[in-house]
């Protein structure tokens, strides 16, 4: 099971994604282990397909890269297969470059439904 657990705006132009993998079987569950090479990237396996898209403008938007090309996310191991033991949950999490303007969004995770028409909860004020 993947539950989506926030949408958030971190500053004017980047929002930060959090989900959950849920393992509610009595047995271990492979995680990524149908994703395509990705060479030194593999330990961001889980989040590297990872996109959202503004349907208002039709704009979709990757994971944010750094400067070495690798995710803007976490950082689960060295193998793009991860094992979630039983009765477990991993939760992930990854930056997107998504303009201020941009209210509302819907979220594609690698292997599963689409969330639609999710909310980007705005930062809040310190």
């Amino acid at each position: 099971e993947v539950a989506l657990i926030s949408v958030e705006r971190t500053d004017g132009g980047t929002i930060t994604i959090r989900w959950q993998y849920r393992n509610k079987t009595a047995h271990p569950k492979k995680l990524g282990e149908s994703f395509t090479g990705m060479g030194s990237s593999e330990a961001y396996s889980l989040e590297w397909d990872a996109y959202v898209v503004d349907t208002g403008a039709k704009m979709k938007y990757p994971v944010l890269k750094d400067t070495r090309g690798e995710p803007v996310g976490a950082r689960h191991g060295g193998g793009k297969v991860v094992l979630l033991p039983a009765k477990e949950t991993k939760t992930v999490w990854a930056k997107f470059l998504v303009p201020a303007g941009v209210k509302m969004v819907t979220v594609f995770l690698p292997g599963v439904e689409p969330f639609e028409d999710v909310k980007i909860a705005e930062m809040k004020q310190q």
